[in-house]
């Protein structure tokens, strides 16, 4: 492991056109990377263009003396974190169009619900559909209909199929709060079957400021390994993920 780190050491300086020993001093932040090294760094470590931004000011913040310039970038860093922050527009999804359809498709659990059995094959008639979510088979199909009228799903004979799966709401939206209180009461009438295998996990503790910050990126980071598995998973069942985390 310590030969392995090593090699990864020295990679990394040829890089950085630098030495081993200069680039221990950094991890060490005894001394700070130029930005032709942060930047080369970027590129080495395969980072996304915001993350590159993100490193890359935050660099340039390390390495200013200037109060008024750190200010400057230290506000930078700050508005770069909300955006990262906002899913929306991190995971770059669609959008329904309009505040009308909105405030349809996300005023009750059953609409998303719907619209997401529509991508799996086994669910793709409403009566499969309305045996799932134990609703009514004619609700089912107007609320089907009204999909296809959004361009969200297509007939095809007696099956329905999506044409867009994913949709995400962006923080502002005053159909958030709804959105989240709809799901989140589903999964309150989940945890009270004891006899499904589901997870839910609630607690109220108490924490350090900068550990809460800590553990928000944790949860963003894992928010994006879970879409990236979930993203290329089979269509063959609906599910519900939900994250909640936020001071008292």
């Amino acid at each position: 492991l310590k030969e392995q780190k090593h090699g990864v050491l020295s990679r990394m300086a040829e890089t950085l056109q630098c030495q081993n020993s200069h680039l221990t001093r950094v991890l060490k932040e005894e001394s700070h990377l130029t930005m032709d090294q942060a930047f080369a760094l970027t590129e080495f470590l395969g980072f996304t263009e915001a993350e590159a931004e993100y490193f890359l000011t935050l660099v340039e913040y390390e390495r200013a003396s200037f109060p008024s310039f750190r200010k400057r970038l230290k506000e930078k860093l700050a508005s770069l974190k909300r955006v990262q922050e906002n899913l929306a527009q991190r995971f770059q999804e669609d959008r329904l169009g309009s505040l009308e359809k909105e405030m349809i498709y996300y005023s009750a659990w059953h609409w998303s619900a719907i619209h997401i059995c529509t991508t799996v094959p086994r669910l793709q008639t409403a009566r499969a559909i309305a045996q799932r979510l134990n609703l009514p088979d004619l609700q089912i199909r107007q609320c089907l209909a009204t999909l296809e009228q959004f361009g969200l799903v297509k007939r095809q004979g007696d099956a329905w199929k999506s044409t867009q799966e994913f949709m995400h709401l962006p923080k502002a939206s005053p159909m958030n709060s709804i959105q989240h209180g709809n799901w989140r009461s589903r999964a309150v009438l989940d945890s009270q079957d004891i006899s499904t295998p589901n997870l839910h996990y609630t607690v109220v503790q108490s924490i350090s400021e900068s550990d809460f910050e800590n553990i928000k990126q944790l949860l963003l980071d894992a928010i994006g390994r879970y879409r990236k598995v979930a993203d290329k998973s089979p269509e063959e069942d609906v599910v519900c993920f939900s994250c909640d985390f936020f001071r008292v």
